[in-house]
C-alpha cells in the first residue's frame, strides 16, 4: 500500500485594529499563501507595507506592525 500526502499552502493573514476604539477595521484578511519553507515574495511584503501606508493616509497612526517571516513556516504559528 502506498500513501501519498499532499500539503496545503500556508496562509498569511493580517488584521487592522483601531486601538483607540477597539474597532476591528480588517479581520484576518489573506495577504497571500505559499508552501512550507518558500520565501515570502517581495510583492507580498510590499502589499503588507501598503496596508499601513493606506491607513496612515486616512489619518491613523501606526502603533505596531508585526514583521513578516522570511519564509512560510512548516507549522502553524500562533
Amino acid at each position: 500500500m502506498t500513501v501519498n500526502y499532499t500539503t496545503e499552502p500556508h496562509e498569511i493573514t493580517y488584521s487592522v485594529i483601531d486601538d483607540a476604539t477597539g474597532l476591528t477595521l480588517i479581520n484576518h484578511a489573506q495577504l497571500g499563501s505559499g508552501y512550507a519553507n518558500e520565501q515570502i515574495p517581495l510583492a507580498m511584503r510590499e502589499d503588507y507595507q501598503n496596508v499601513s501606508a493606506h491607513y496612515e493616509q486616512l489619518g491613523y497612526k501606526l502603533v505596531s506592525q508585526e514583521t513578516l517571516p522570511a519564509a512560510f513556516a512548516d507549522h502553524d504559528l500562533m
